[in-house]
């Protein structure tokens, strides 16, 4: 094989030894393949958004500052009497697993509840878009926890 100094000698020769005939040779023998791929490759894209399951997520983000014209507009003029120590307990106060427990107990994720997809291959979460309520009174058999019962109207 050559040394080539300059990546440009490289490709005036690739340019110099191209075959076109060749190339389109090759390329008749195998259209039938590179279509076949390209089909599958599509189709294979297709099922994948389809009918896999969608996920979100959600972030949010507190920012305290202490400047007057905030503080009125938002109507708590009583953080700019507090100081550091205090806003910094805040947010600790946020961040706590106290809180994050708190607020997970009162959302409602006791019962899920889940719509089956036309073709039965993926199923939609229906979290407060559900058409009915069950209401938990006693469970008698705690087998039944953790398990899909089917509702049919």
């Amino acid at each position: 094989m050559e040394n080539y100094k300059d990546t440009s000698d490289f490709l005036n020769d690739a340019i110099e030894d191209f075959n076109l005939n060749l190339f389109k040779y090759v390329l008749k023998k195998s259209i039938i393949w590179i279509i076949l791929l390209f089909i599958l490759c599509l189709g294979g894209g297709f099922l994948v958004i389809r009918y896999s399951e969608r996920i979100y997520e959600a972030s949010a983000s507190l920012i305290l500052k202490k400047t007057p014209e905030t503080m009125k507009v938002l109507g708590v003029e009583s953080i700019l009497q507090a100081d550091d120590a205090e806003i910094y307990r805040e947010i600790q106060l946020l961040k706590s697993s106290m809180m994050i427990h708190r607020v997970l107990d009162s959302l409602p994720l006791a019962v899920s509840y889940f719509n089956k997809g036309r073709t039965g291959l993926v199923s939609s979460e229906m979290y407060k878009t559900s058409p009915f309520e069950v209401s938990i009174i006693k469970i008698k058999n705690t087998q039944i926890l953790d398990e899909v019962i089917k509702l049919k109207f």
